[in-house]
C-alpha cells in the first residue's frame, strides 16, 4: 500500500476511513500513522475536515487500537502467535518497549507514543505482563491525546 493511496482514501472517504487507517496502524499494520495525521491536519486547514471531530475520532481510533493490542496480548498471546507466526517479532519489540516503561515508569506509556515501534510494542508488552489496566488506560489516553494533537496541529500549521 502506498502513502499516496492511503492519503487519497482519507480525502475521498473522510472520517470513517481515517478511523480505520489509524486503528490498523496502531494494531501493527505498516501504515504511516504520522503522515496520515499530518494530512488530516492539512485537510482541517483547508476546511475539508473539522478540528474537533477529527481530533476526537483520531484519539478514539488510537486508544482503541492500543487497547486491542493490550487485550490480545493479555488474553490471547499464545493463540495470536500460533495463528499469525509472522507477528512473533512483536515479542522482541514488547520486551524492549517494556524496559522503556520500567525505566521511566508511568510516563513511559504516554512518551512511547512518540517513538515509532515502541508505541506498538508497549501496548503488546503491557498486555503480556498484565500491567494494571487502569494505569495503562490513563497512560494510553494521555499519550493518544498528546500524539494526535501534535501531529494534527503540525499538519494544520504547515498548510
Amino acid at each position: 500500500m502506498t502513502e499516496a493511496l492511503i492519503l487519497g482514501w482519507v480525502a475521498c472517504y473522510g472520517y470513517p476511513i481515517l478511523f480505520i487507517i489509524l486503528l490498523l496502524g496502531i494494531i501493527g499494520f505498516p501504515i504511516p500513522d504520522e503522515v496520515v495525521l499530518f494530512y488530516a491536519g492539512a485537510l482541517i486547514a483547508k476546511g475539508v475536515f473539522s478540528l474537533l471531530p477529527t481530533f476526537l475520532l483520531s484519539v478514539v481510533a488510537v486508544l482503541f487500537g492500543s487497547l486491542i493490542n493490550y487485550f490480545l496480548a493479555a488474553f490471547g498471546k499464545q493463540k495470536l502467535f500460533a495463528a499469525f507466526p509472522k507477528w512473533r517479532f512483536l515479542i522482541g519489540k514488547s520486551e524492549r518497549s517494556l524496559e522503556f516503561v520500567r525505566k521511566y515508569g508511568f510516563w513511559g506509556i504516554p512518551v512511547s507514543y512518540f517513538i515509532p515501534g515502541v508505541r506498538i510494542g508497549v501496548s503488546y508488552g503491557a498486555g503480556v505482563l498484565k500491567l494494571n489496566r487502569s494505569q495503562y488506560l490513563i497512560g494510553s489516553l494521555c499519550g493518544s491525546v498528546a500524539w494526535v494533537g501534535v501531529y494534527l496541529l503540525t499538519g494544520y500549521g504547515i498548510s
